[in-house]
């Protein structure tokens, strides 16, 4: 279709429908729960079957373990992997909140980034 210059089909095909379709697939849902209320939604998620219920469940449980392993491969580098698992531990152990978390990492950052930054000054020199 960019062959022949159908733009207007090109945005169509990657705006509009894709846009549409997630309308339908999150709208619907939403609403329905919304206009009918908890009760709803409660015997919709009794109707569902044990073993499935289960299923999304270990689903669920493996989600965290998914997580730190995408963290590892998307961060890649091996010497920044000690700070990872620090952070990692620390924030399970003591449970700070988020926020805390992260200002505790900047500051840490910030930290070996002055030590780099002095010991690089000194080598120069």
């Amino acid at each position: 279709m960019i062959e022949q210059e159908k733009y207007d089909k090109v945005s169509l095909y990657t705006f509009l429908l894709p846009w549409l379709t997630n309308g339908v697939l999150y709208f619907t849902p939403v609403f329905i729960a919304t206009l009918f209320g908890a009760n709803v939604v409660q015997a919709f998620i009794d109707f569902i079957p044990e073993w499935i219920m289960n299923g999304l469940s270990n689903a669920g449980a493996m989600l965290p373990a998914l997580g730190f392993g995408l963290t590892l491969v998307v961060m890649g580098k091996r010497h920044y992997l000690p700070f990872f698992v620090l952070g990692f531990f620390a924030y399970s152990i003591a449970g700070f909140s988020m926020l805390t978390g992260a200002v505790f990492a900047l500051s840490l950052a910030m930290i070996v980034s002055l030590f780099k930054q002095h010991s690089d000054e000194e080598g120069i020199a």
